[in-house]
């Protein structure tokens, strides 16, 4: 029973792309704008209230507390009783999140609201990611993947075009702006979620999960259910040809690692970039709706464009240029202070240019951290890296308040260099999971050289 489930595992890889692999890209996009959007919206709080001084930073902290700790409950959640049963507990967390939000009047009322749609999108983005890599075909993973990861920055573009359209800049308080506002987004979160169940109707329980987890049965009936019977004559039979050769396998701890280094420095390089390091600024703090929307508008659009490439081009070359552009131009921003302070022009295309290496960074390291797990503890495993890159914004964030903008731009450079150094250590010991590799990699005990996408002899798990 374990061969033919394993056998059934690797013939819906290496399936065609069916309306099921549709619906739960939608159901994931959807589920990836929405967690940015919530993410983002608690950044709006303070010009909702009217806070200031200790309160206000303590509300810088609240979106990545309430984050990681959905990220970390869910992680195990999803190991636990599977992908798709997490999704409907984050999707009725959302719902009750989402209405109370758009009734509530004051700030105490607010933040409870607030870290329940905190808890659910860190919770839901976690299991979108762990779950996309188990239930495209290989094919198109990678595009699948950073396809969704770039619905990430579609939310903030939402949310903050929202902002801009309700009020006349969300830093007007009047109480019918603010009430407006916040109905706003409480409204469209909820038609969000109302799509996001609508699809995930249509959408399987991950098989290659259930057969890691010895419910070979019911991998059998969910494969027959959502994709038929699939043999391999029905599956692509281009393998070898377009998966690279990998050599040995680099060590559980020696990934996690590296997926730490690359997640933590993207996760806070661009919270001090875009979210915080603007409010240092007495020029910028005004114009942070717009740099929110510039931002994310940008890593939108040119998310697009690598994402089309993603199966085709290197995983470890995109994460190696995407830092070594995002340092250069941190470094920049450092010594044209006095210009961009003065000229908003200028300010917008280095944050134009910025962005491009941020976005790139953003979707080949999510990706990656998500990947190269086995799928018996792959949600686990991504939960504990992220809570500790997402994590590590709280510190850092508390700390680089204490800044000048000028010191504050120094370190986030330094974060930078953090998550290059590891891209670049990555690039020349890791392997390549991208150009057509297959996720079943890091489920296959084979110590020496192995060829992605060839359906291997054994299927023992590594020891993870």
């Amino acid at each position: 029973m374990a061969s033919q489930s394993a056998e059934l595992v690797s013939n819906l890889e290496e399936s065609k792309w069916t309306s099921v692999h549709t619906w739960s890209l939608v159901a994931f996009s959807f589920g990836m704008l929405l967690e940015n959007y919530i993410y983002s919206m608690s950044y709006y709080a303070t010009a909702w209230f009217s806070v200031g001084g200790a309160l206000a930073e303590a509300l810088l902290i609240w979106a990545p507390l309430w984050l990681i700790i959905g990220i970390m409950i869910a992680g195990p959640i999803s190991d636990r009783i599977g992908r798709k049963t997490t999704f409907y507990l984050t999707m009725t967390l959302y719902a009750i999140g989402a209405v109370g939000i758009a009734f509530t009047s004051s700030l105490a009322a607010t933040l409870p609201f607030l870290a329940i749609l905190l808890l659910a999108a860190g919770g839901e983005m976690n299991t979108i990611m762990t779950a996309t890599h188990e239930i495209m075909p290989r094919k198109h993973r990678s595009k699948a993947a950073f396809w969704e990861i770039n619905c990430i920055n579609l939310g903030g573009v939402v949310l903050a075009t929202v902002g801009l359209v309700s009020t006349n800049f969300v830093y007007s308080t009047t109480p019918s702006v603010v009430r407006f506002e916040r109905e706003m987004i409480g409204a469209a979160a909820l038609l969000i979620v109302a799509a996001l169940f609508f699809a995930r109707l249509k959408m399987p329980e991950s098989v290659r999960w259930l057969s890691a987890t010895g419910q070979h049965d019911k991998a059998g009936e969910v494969s027959a259910k959502y994709f038929g019977n699939i043999s391999q004559s029905q599956s692509s039979s281009k393998t070898a040809q377009t998966a690279p050769t990998l050599g040995k396998m680099p060590s559980k701890w020696f990934r996690f690692i590296i997926a730490v280094a690359v997640a933590g420095a993207n996760a806070v390089g661009y919270g001090l970039f875009v979210l915080v390091l603007p409010s240092s600024s007495t020029v910028l703090s005004a114009h942070f709706p717009t740099i929110l929307l510039t931002a994310n508008l940008t890593e939108f659009i040119v998310g697009i464009g690598v994402t089309l490439l993603a199966d085709r081009w290197s995983r470890k070359g995109f994460l190696l240029v995407s830092f070594i552009g995002t340092v250069l131009f941190t470094l920049a921003a450092y010594f044209t202070i006095g210009t961009w302070e003065n000229n908003l022009d200028f300010f917008y295309a280095l944050m134009v240019l910025a962005n491009i290496f941020i976005s790139i960074s953003y979707l080949t390291e999510d990706t990656l951290k998500a990947e190269f797990w086995n799928s018996k503890r792959r949600g686990t495993y991504l939960g504990l890296v992220r809570f500790i890159s997402i994590g590590a914004l709280i510190p850092v964030t508390l700390f680089v308040t204490g800044l000048s903008l000028g010191q504050g731009i120094i370190f986030n450079a330094a974060v930078w260099i953090v998550g290059l150094v590891a891209a670049g250590v990555w690039f020349v010991k890791g392997v390549e999971s991208g150009k057509g590799t297959s996720v079943g990699i890091w489920e296959e005990g084979q110590p020496q050289s192995v060829t992605a996408g060839v359906k291997p002899a054994v299927t023992e798990e590594v020891k993870n």
